[in-house]
């Protein structure tokens, strides 16, 4: 049985895990709508661990429902904090 401060802990972790999820949900939903036009009509978000021998290693499924799509588009991504993630800087333009 886990001891209170656990469940304390675990508490806070859902609260603080959710609010930040609902947040950039609603920058993702925005930025779909200003740059693509797109209306989001659901926003389903799954995460999940890759393998069980690899913990912290995470697979991140977002799927988007909108009317403007004639079926759902879904994007997934591998979170592997032992590998750097590297972005390329934006071109400029001539």
């Amino acid at each position: 049985m886990a001891k209170k401060n656990d469940v304390e802990k675990m508490a806070f972790a859902e609260i603080l895990l959710n609010r930040t999820l609902a947040y950039q949900a609603a920058v993702a939903v925005h930025t779909l709508k200003d740059l693509l036009d797109l209306d989001v009509q659901e926003l389903r978000l799954v995460v999940e661990p890759m393998r069980e021998d690899t913990p912290g290693k995470y697979c991140v499924t977002c799927t988007i429902e909108s009317l403007g799509l004639p079926q759902p588009h879904s994007v997934v991504v591998e979170v592997q904090p032992d590998k750097s993630v590297k972005r390329a800087s934006p071109r400029k333009k001539k």
